[in-house]
C-alpha cells in the first residue's frame, strides 16, 4: 500500500513539473518552425507603409538560425555632420 502511494506521488510530481516544460518545448518548436518557413516577407509588406511614412528602411536577412534586422534611417541621409563627428566616425572605423 505505501509503495502504491509513493508511486502515485512520484508520477503526480513528474506530471506537475514535467508538463510546463513540455508546453515550453512545444512553443519553442512552433516558433522555430515559423522562423524556418520564411514569414518575414509578409512582415516587411505589412509594415512597409508605416516605415515609409517614418522614412525608415527595414531589411530582414533570414538565414535561419541567424536572423538579422537591418534598419536605416533615411531622414538623416542627406544631412551634413560636423567635422568633429566625421572625425569620430573615421577614428572608430
Amino acid at each position: 500500500m505505501p509503495i502504491i502511494l509513493i508511486l502515485i506521488a512520484v508520477i503526480g510530481l513528474g506530471i506537475f513539473w514535467g508538463y510546463p516544460k513540455y508546453e515550453m518545448m512545444q512553443l519553442e518548436d512552433q516558433a522555430r518552425q515559423q522562423l524556418q518557413s520564411g514569414q518575414f516577407a509578409a512582415l516587411e509588406a505589412k509594415y512597409k507603409p508605416i516605415l515609409e511614412r517614418k522614412k525608415i528602411e527595414l531589411t530582414i536577412l533570414d538565414q535561419y538560425p541567424n536572423i538579422r534586422f537591418y534598419t536605416r534611417w533615411l531622414e538623416d541621409e542627406n544631412k551634413k555632420f560636423s567635422a568633429k563627428s566625421e572625425q569620430n566616425v573615421k577614428n572608430i572605423a
